[in-house]
């Protein structure tokens, strides 16, 4: 792996590349217990349908760029009632981040719901969730083996804050998509909708105000929180 970061960044940049992995990935599950890591790349995905114009391969999100987030979003969010989706989640990595900052606020009930095209993540997944959320009654877990695009925001309940992490899963109109049916339950709900966007892409999509962001070094500290 180090060769290969140096190969592609250089010398200095290499090592500080493998410096992060090593804090923000390596350390992560070795604090958490839970198996996070590694690149799982298209010719690895078990499913018949997965199409590389529109949408990308697994990479675990760094852990730092997200956790100030969820520190932002602690003493910020307005109902009791709180539903995360993560789009793409793979191993579930940004619902344990979220979800471990989000469950000391004043919220009653939240829902970590991880999205994901290939039911190979699935039993990882829950092993990684059950591990850091085991008897906590606030807490419901959900793998859905789903393509982003189908998924269905019209259950969702008045007075429900809602948050979308999405870590450039997706081509740009996918994401469009997306975001335009997000966009549309804001409208129609009593709720409250927040976006985050790691390694934002495609910003130009994003008619909203950036009310939170976090910028490093390289893309994957990037992430851009919108109010929707």
């Amino acid at each position: 792996m180090l060769i290969n970061l140096i190969k592609f960044h250089g010398l200095f940049k290499g090592l500080r590349r493998y410096y992060d992995e090593i804090v923000e990935c390596v350390f992560f599950d070795l604090f958490n217990g839970v198996k996070t890591m590694g690149i799982k790349q298209p010719s690895k995905y078990e499913v018949k349908n997965f199409d590389i114009n529109s949408h990308k391969h697994y990479q675990p999100t760094y852990n730092s760029p997200l956790k100030k987030i969820a520190l932002f979003l602690k003493n910020r969010i307005k109902y009791k009632n709180v539903i995360i989706y993560d789009l793409g989640t793979g191993f579930g990595k940004p619902l344990i981040i979220l979800g471990k900052i989000l469950i000391k606020s004043s919220v009653e009930n939240i829902k970590l719901i991880g999205v994901e095209l290939d039911p190979a993540f699935k039993n990882t997944f829950d092993e990684n969730l059950k591990k850091i959320y085991n008897n906590q009654k606030k807490i419901y877990i959900n793998f859905e083996n789903n393509k982003v695009e189908d998924i269905n925001f019209n259950s969702i309940e008045n007075e429900t804050t809602l948050i979308i992490h999405n870590k450039n899963s997706f081509s740009k109109k996918i994401t469009e998509d997306n975001l335009n049916k997000i966009r549309e339950i804001s409208k129609k709900k009593n709720c409250e909708v927040f976006y985050i966007f790691s390694n934002p892409e495609f910003e130009d999509i994003f008619q909203e105000e950036i009310i939170f962001q976090n910028l490093g070094w390289h893309k994957n500290f990037n992430i851009n929180l919108y109010k929707i």
